[in-house]
């Protein structure tokens, strides 16, 4: 088979890997909202079914991806390098393989840099939500609100005065 045609498949394998990277941005998207809220906590389901159906894009990505791996290895074997990186593929591809493996790695670069923002934002989030449940929870917290709560039922027992 051709450099040229190895490399368009490569190209659209690539785009495949995009198509689903882009659900994956919609469920992460839909990750940060959830977590944003205060109802998750009630109902985990919810942020369990999104962090379920991330998995199984993941599984078709890794798929995708390990087709993708044999056809570059055919590609560096036809071209004699070691690499299949951009650079080493400029002077030895026509200039519209070239361009258009450019820019779908590009698109593609792009969109996995948004995910990793919002996963980002998504840690930053159960975080901040943990350390609030921890200290709701700690001892010295436990004793405050039993104490408020002692001090309210006392207050309620006792007389007005006015």
């Amino acid at each position: 088979m051709s450099v040229s045609l190895l490399i368009q498949k490569i190209i659209e394998n690539f785009q495949a890997q995009e198509q689903i990277y882009h659900t994956i941005a919609d469920l992460a998207a839909r990750q940060v909202d959830l977590l944003a809220g205060e109802d998750w906590i009630n109902k985990p389901e919810h942020l369990n079914d999104l962090l379920k159906k991330r998995q199984q894009m993941a599984w078709v990505i890794d798929r995708l991806n390990n087709d993708n791996q044999l056809i570059q290895a055919e590609v560096k074997q036809l071209l004699g390098i070691d690499d299949f990186v951009l650079s080493r593929l400029k002077s030895r591809l026509n200039e519209e393989d070239y361009k258009s493996l450019q820019h779908t790695l590009a698109r593609l670069g792009d969109l996995l840099g948004d995910i990793n923002k919002m996963d980002e934002q998504s840690h930053s989030l159960l975080k901040d939500k943990a350390a609030i449940n921890r200290s709701l929870h700690s001892p010295d917290s436990k004793k405050v609100q039993n104490a408020y709560q002692e001090a309210m039922r006392q207050g309620h027992s006792s007389p007005r005065r006015n």
